[in-house]
């Protein structure tokens, strides 16, 4: 019984932590992607002036 409990806290803090790590995976790679449609905006204003 006593060694159950630390396990299931380890076991929740992991959890908790890999889902952490996930969620700032996916907010970077959101932020990049909106970083390369900002970029690509950029392109096509400076095309646009160039027309």
């Amino acid at each position: 019984m006593l060694l159950k409990l630390p396990l299931r806290l380890g076991l929740k803090l992991l959890l908790s932590l890999l889902l952490d790590l996930l969620m700032l995976v996916l907010d970077r790679q959101r932020n990049q992607g909106l970083h390369k449609q900002s970029k690509n905006l950029d392109i096509d204003h400076e095309l646009d002036l160039a027309l």
